[in-house]
C-alpha cells in the first residue's frame, strides 16, 4: 500500500529516487496537542507516520565512534571496499527563496587519480574477453562478478570522471556483466570460439589528458521523505529506520555551474554567506557543514556505506559519530528503469521484495556488533 501510494512521485523524471536503511537510535522531537502521552512506541510512530499531524520523529543516525572498528570487524568476512575519500557537505538556505540547498564538495582522493583511472580503461578497450574486461578468471562465482562489475563501474562510469572514453568503456563493462552474470549466457559464451568471444562494444583507447572533476560533486534541493515511508524497526541490538526518499536534482549544473559553486564556496564570508551563482545577488548562508571520511564497502548484493562524521552546527556547536547507511543494488537498479509506463503490480511486488531483503540485512548487520 505504501509503496503503490508513492509510485508517482518515484517515476518522476524530474526527481531522484532512493531507498535506504540508516542505522542508529530514534526518538520523537514533537508528539501531536491531542495526543495524551508524551512518548510513542515505534509502532504508533509508524501508524502515524512521518510528519503527519505534527508528529516528528528525529533520527539520531550516528552510532557512538567506539562502534566503528566492531562495525568494521563485522562485515570484513562479507563485505569488500569499493571505494573511500572525504567530503565537506553543506547544508545551507537561500536568504530570499528560503529554500533549502545541499552542496558536496569531494575532497581529493591521492589514490584515484585521473592517470589511474584512464589506465584501467586502456586496459578495457584491449579485452578481449569479458572476464578480462571485468579482470577475473572463468572459475570467477556469480558474487565475484557482481562485486567486480561495481568496483569497476564507481571508478569508470562517466559520470564519475572526465576521460573522453568513459561512456564507452562503461557500455563494455555492463556488456560484460549482463552476460556473465546469467548462468545460461554464460555457459553459452564459453562455447564460443575465442575470436567470437571479444566484446561486441569494443573501442580504440585514445591517450588524452583526463580533466579533473572540480570539487563541487553535487548541488541538490528539495528532498523530501515520502509520506508513511518512514519505517522504524527495533532489534534487541539497536533500531534502524527504512525510508524511501526523492530529491531535485538543481537544473543545469553543468561543469560551468559547479566551478562558480566552488568559488563561492572558497570566498565565503566568516559568518557562513556565499553569493548564489545565478548572476542575482543572493545569499545562500550556511546552516551545517558535514565533514565527513566516507567509505562503501558491497557483497555484491548490498551497498554499506560507512561514515566518520563531525557536523559544525552554525559554527557554533559540533557532534561526532558513525554514521551508517544500507541500500540494495536491486532497488537501485529498479528505481533508476521505473517509468509511469512500467508501473504495475508486479513493479511494486518486486520494491516489496527488495524493500524485505533490505530489512533481513539490517538486522543482520546489527546481530554481528554483538556477535
Amino acid at each position: 500500500k505504501i509503496i503503490r501510494k508513492n509510485l508517482p512521485d518515484l517515476c518522476n523524471s524530474l526527481v531522484k529516487a532512493s531507498i535506504y536503511v540508516n542505522f542508529g537510535k530514534t526518538f520523537v522531537s514533537s508528539v501531536p496537542a491531542n495526543h495524551r502521552a508524551s512518548t510513542l512506541t515505534l509502532d504508533e510512530v509508524n501508524e502515524i507516520g512521518y510528519g503527519k499531524i505534527g508528529l516528528r520523529p528525529e533520527f539520531v543516525r550516528n552510532f557512538s565512534s567506539d562502534k566503528h572498528r566492531k562495525l568494521l570487524n563485522s562485515i570484513k568476512d562479507d563485505y569488500v571496499k569499493l571505494q573511500s575519500g572525504k567530503f565537506i557537505v553543506v547544508y545551507c538556505t537561500n536568504q530570499r527563496t528560503k529554500k533549502g540547498h545541499t552542496i558536496k564538495l569531494r575532497m581529493k582522493d591521492d589514490n584515484v587519480t585521473p592517470n589511474h583511472v584512464s589506465g584501467m580503461i586502456k586496459k578495457i578497450s584491449g579485452a578481449n574477453t569479458y572476464f578480462s574486461v571485468l579482470g577475473l578468471a572463468e572459475s570467477a562465482s556469480n558474487r565475484d562478478i557482481k562485486i567486480a562489475f561495481r568496483r569497476i563501474a564507481v571508478k569508470v562510469h562517466p559520470d564519475k570522471n572526465t576521460d573522453n572514453s568513459a561512456e564507452k568503456a562503461m557500455q563494455v563493462v555492463n556488456e560484460a556483466f549482463q552476460c556473465l552474470r546469467d548462468d545460461a549466457k554464460r555457459a553459452a559464451y564459453l562455447r564460443l570460439p575465442p575470436s567470437e568471444q571479444r566484446p561486441k562494444n569494443r573501442f580504440t583507447y585514445v591517450d588524452a589528458v583526463a580533466e579533473p572533476f572540480p570539487e563541487v560533486e553535487s548541488f541538490t534541493s528539495g528532498s523530501r521523505r515520502l509520506g508513511l515511508c518512514t519505517l522504524l524497526k527495533a532489534t534487541p541490538q539497536g533500531e534502524f529506520r527504512t525510508t524511501i526518499e526523492t530529491h531535485k536534482e538543481e537544473d543545469k549544473v553543468d561543469r560551468s555551474m559547479l566551478l562558480k559553486l566552488q568559488k563561492a564556496w572558497n570566498e565565503r564570508s566568516h559568518d557562513g554567506k556565499m553569493r548564489f551563482p545565478t548572476g542575482d545577488n543572493e545569499w545562500l548562508v550556511v546552516d551545517t557543514v558535514s565533514y565527513e571520511q566516507r567509505a562503501e564497502f558491497t557483497n555484491g548484493n548490498f551497498l554499506l556505506g560507512i561514515k566518520e562524521v563531525t557536523e559544525d552546527r552554525s559554527f557554533a556547536s559540533s557532534c561526532n559519530g558513525v554514521n551508517v547507511s544500507l541500500e540494495s543494488h536491486e532497488s537501485i537498479d529498479s528505481l533508476k528503469s521505473l517509468t509511469n509506463s512500467n508501473v504495475e503490480d508486479s513493479t511494486t511486488c518486486r520494491l516489496l521484495s527488495q524493500i524485505l531483503n533490505l530489512h533481513r540485512e539490517a538486522e543482520k548487520i546489527l546481530s554481528s556488533l554483538d556477535a
